[in-house]
């Protein structure tokens, strides 16, 4: 995106972050709208768009020597749409484990499996649960009143965290 502010052209690029789900009927008049009111006065050029395979569900990495890292192995956190963090992680994994040769997509799915199982099982359940408004109202509630069950949150939602005990007791607190 080439940014434009206040008549002057910047000659700044900026990769801009922004979503909606596919099942609220968005579509690219709503997008555009929606990214002038988060960035107003900015004019927008060259706009590409890839959807995020914002799912549970992952491929299986296949053996041998093709290995599937980032978005390609679907590790997107289904809660809120991070990937980087994921990206950075199963590229270093993946090139670790490329020294295996044929045996690279094994050793690479272990690595995964030992790094991020756990997570993305924690991440999995805690979109299950965003289902639920009034239980993600809780969550916020407990996370404004508590700076460690804040930086819980982050951690899941930005990182490797998992739905820790004060955080789901915090919650459980809150719940009107």
């Amino acid at each position: 995106m080439r940014a434009e502010t206040g008549g002057s052209r910047c000659g700044a690029r900026a990769n801009v972050g922004y979503g909606e789900l596919v099942s609220g009927g968005v579509t690219r008049e709503g997008l555009l709208a929606g990214l002038q009111r988060l960035l107003p006065g900015v004019v927008a050029e060259g706009l590409r768009a890839h959807r995020l395979p914002l799912s549970t569900d992952r491929p299986r990495q296949p053996d041998g020597r093709v290995l599937l890292a980032g978005d390609a192995a679907s590790l997107i956190n289904p809660l809120t749409g991070e990937g980087i963090f994921y990206a950075v992680l199963s590229g270093a994994l993946a090139g670790a484990a490329a020294v295996h040769g044929a045996d690279a997509g094994a050793v690479f799915r272990r690595a995964l499996q030992l790094r991020l199982g756990r997570h993305l099982r924690h991440s999995s359940t805690a979109s299950w649960a965003s289902r639920w408004p009034t239980l993600m109202d809780a969550v916020f509630r407990a996370a404004a009143d508590d700076q460690r069950v804040f930086d819980d949150i982050v951690e899941l939602g930005l990182a490797d965290g998992r739905l820790t005990t004060r955080t789901l007791t915090a919650a459980a607190r809150h719940l009107r």
